[in-house]
């Protein structure tokens, strides 16, 4: 995985957080030491309407999207918010810079890389 090429801490995978409203989000990456969400984003659920909830438009989805990142920054444990996607993934630069960007401290590992 490109986290771990990159020396990213080991994130929780798929963790909820709450709110006083309730259920706010699952999240594909916590890393809660340094209170970093990051989130993979596929255009596929903007593109693919097989994908959205029947008479959701890439709009309506963009919306809820936005108004979910909103309400998940607003909890107490989450100080900072990221996203990436495929570019990331196969840039190592792109994804180093983002990672330092939210504050991950990236150790050198002894490999080089894993694929």
């Amino acid at each position: 995985m490109a986290l771990d090429e990159l020396g990213a801490p080991r994130p929780e995978l798929q963790t909820e957080f709450h709110d006083a409203a309730g259920f706010v989000a699952r999240v594909d990456f916590w890393f809660p030491d340094h209170g970093v969400v990051l989130e993979f984003d596929g255009a596929a659920k903007y593109r693919d309407p097989a994908l959205r909830a029947a008479g959701l438009t890439a709009e309506d989805v963009l919306l809820q999207e936005k108004r979910r990142e909103d309400r998940l920054r607003r909890v107490s444990d989450v100080r900072r918010l990221g996203r990436f996607g495929w570019p990331e993934t196969r840039d190592t630069k792109r994804l180093r810079a983002l990672l330092l960007g939210l504050g991950l401290p990236l150790e050198t590992r002894r490999f080089r890389r894993i694929r």
